[in-house]
């Protein structure tokens, strides 16, 4: 796809009831090239309101996107409401996506292999077995620095979710900056982040294997 049209693989924009469940297991999404400027979804929910909701088994493989945008997601989970429950991204791989920054790109962009924002009241969060490995942002101009995350949770500040991070794998992670470029760049496997301030966040972070 080229031009100014937007992509989409796929993407949950509906609620289910507090107490409904949303699945969005074993898709594949693979050997796309993706050269459009307009939006880019992988695969996302924007689900606010559920009791469970399951991205498992998915697989995202050979891509290529050439970006203009300040944040690129594969897998992205982002929730606005505090009705939203328990969150399961489990099993998926992601292996050999590549991100294009174009020569008129002026934004200092963040890649995410898996990321997932918003309120998390109470929710319990289990992001394990997954595989992120070989992505790679390149052709970085000016003076754009970038930052590249294999996996990122950020919740809104005051939410008290549990978040498990455990035996994921995550590998071969790269950047690469034409000639001339002055950026600082960053490369980070697993960033918890969570909330600035309040909130009574319980987290255990084990077995995973990053190199």
């Amino acid at each position: 796809l080229s031009g100014q049209g937007a992509w989409t693989g796929i993407y949950n924009k509906s609620n289910s009831i507090s107490t409904g469940t949303i699945q969005m297991n074993n898709n594949i999404i693979d050997s796309n090239s993706v050269a459009s400027t307009g939006t880019f979804v992988g695969l996302q929910s924007d689900a606010a309101a559920y009791s469970k909701l399951y991205i498992n088994g998915n697989r995202i493989a050979n891509n290529n996107k050439l970006n203009t945008s300040a944040i690129l997601n594969w897998i992205y989970q982002n929730s606005a409401s505090t009705n939203s429950g328990d969150l399961f991204i489990e099993g998926n791989i992601l292996d050999k996506d590549t991100v294009t920054i174009t020569s008129a790109n002026s934004n200092s962009p963040s890649v995410y292999g898996v990321r997932i924002t918003g309120a998390k009241t109470g929710a319990v969060i289990n992001i394990d077995n997954n595989t992120i490995s070989r992505q790679f942002v390149k052709d970085i101009n000016g003076a754009n620095s970038v930052t590249l995350r294999a996996y990122h949770s950020a919740m809104i500040t005051g939410q008290s979710p549990t978040e498990n991070i455990y035996n994921n794998k995550i590998s071969n992670l790269y950047i690469s900056a034409l000639p001339g470029n002055t950026g600082t760049h960053n490369i980070l496997g697993i960033q918890s982040a969570g909330s600035a301030t309040g909130g009574a966040f319980t987290k255990s972070i084990y077995g995973n294997k990053i190199d």
